[in-house]
């Protein structure tokens, strides 16, 4: 679990976590499995937004998903800005 965790530090998102075990470890296993599981979803949610698509939103996981909120947030923003430009432009 602390490879795991240094890679995920170090932006390494493409960690394989397996863990068989049904004790604390297990369960922490598992924590870490929906933790990168969710850096890997929101990852490539800003790289579609990094190729122009911003045609998505974010699934926020609860009221404390900071980064969820102010992705979509940005994703507004962004939207609103786009189509103040086609109106100017027209």
């Amino acid at each position: 679990m602390v490879e795991v965790a240094d890679k995920l530090a170090l932006g390494d998102i493409y960690v394989d976590i397996e863990c068989t075990y049904k004790d604390e470890m297990g369960k922490l296993g598992n924590s870490f499995r929906v933790l990168a599981n969710a850096i890997k979803e929101q990852t490539h949610l800003v790289k579609r937004m990094a190729e122009g698509d911003f045609s998505m939103s974010v699934e926020i996981r609860s009221e404390k998903d900071t980064f969820g909120i102010a992705l979509n947030r940005m994703i507004e923003k962004i939207n609103d800005l786009l189509s103040n430009i086609v109106i100017a432009s027209e």
